[in-house]
């Protein structure tokens, strides 16, 4: 009752608000059971993730910093993800060098990744894959890729592989090295391929504190001090030239063409 009125309660605002009420207890309920659901534990998919996180970071490391562990530990941890997952991801992903300290240039030959393989079996389905005439075989070098760029026979920039298309401008380490060429006597534009290495007397007696050649190999051409780039050595294996002025026709021609231009 208020100022002489009196008001009447409609009986169906009870069944309203009941409705509202058995909404929100429904709603509060299911809400606090999906909180309360326990997380099913899967140990292999753990497992699984563990893996790809320990060869992102290692992969990571051997691109950019020193490494932690060696190739022949690296390669174990691959082949053990390869087992449980083969189609996961990481295995497909490229390794990535890049420092902010160094300008980007972008190569003349596209740097990819190399498979691999460990058993006769797995070579002999590579190989009928490819079904080549004849085989070239070449040693596997353990250092760190370079690209040696060229304008009519003058050395212009050394590019760190990157991400295969844009990497480290090197080229105050690199024309410090063993083997460096700054003149080609042809009339070459392009680029040459080469592989940075430490040879394994010289880390003895200097870099042994160090993982292996390579990782010794790594730290150094990062430096951008250039101490140390004295001691690495440069061995060419690749090139492409960007005009009609040489023409290869083989990968033996190439390699008798780098032989004969002085890089050896």
């Amino acid at each position: 009752q208020k100022k002489g009125f009196i008001f009447k309660k409609n009986p169906s605002d009870d069944i309203v608000m009941a409705k509202k009420q058995t909404n929100l207890t429904n709603l509060m309920s299911n809400d606090n059971s999906k909180k309360s659901a326990p997380k099913i534990h899967d140990p292999l998919q753990e497992k699984i993730e563990q893996l790809a996180a320990k060869i992102r970071h290692h992969r990571h490391l051997y691109y950019n910093k020193t490494p932690e562990i060696s190739d022949a530990k690296f390669d174990t941890l691959e082949d053990e993800l390869r087992q449980l997952a083969s189609d996961h991801p990481v295995l497909h992903e490229i390794g990535k060098d890049s420092s902010d300290l160094f300008t980007k240039r972008e190569h003349i030959i596209m740097m990819g990744s190399q498979d691999k393989v460990v058993s006769p079996d797995e070579f002999s389905k590579w190989a009928k894959k490819i079904s080549p005439h004849r085989f070239l075989v070449q040693f596997k070098l353990d250092g760190i890729s370079i690209e040696c760029q060229y304008t009519n026979g003058v050395f212009q920039c050394a590019i760190s592989r990157g991400d295969g298309k844009i990497g480290d401008d090197y080229t105050k380490n690199v024309v410090k090295m063993k083997g460096f060429i700054p003149i080609i006597e042809d009339n070459f534009t392009g680029a040459t391929r080469a592989e940075i290495l430490l040879f394994r007397d010289v880390y003895q007696s200097k870099y042994s504190d160090k993982e292996n050649c390579r990782n010794a190999c790594s730290g150094i051409v990062r430096r951008k001090d250039s101490k140390g780039a004295e001691d690495l050595n440069l061995m060419y294996y690749d090139a492409v030239s960007v005009d009609d002025s040489i023409q290869f026709k083989s990968e033996i021609s190439k390699l008798k063409w780098l032989r004969d231009a002085g890089f050896r």
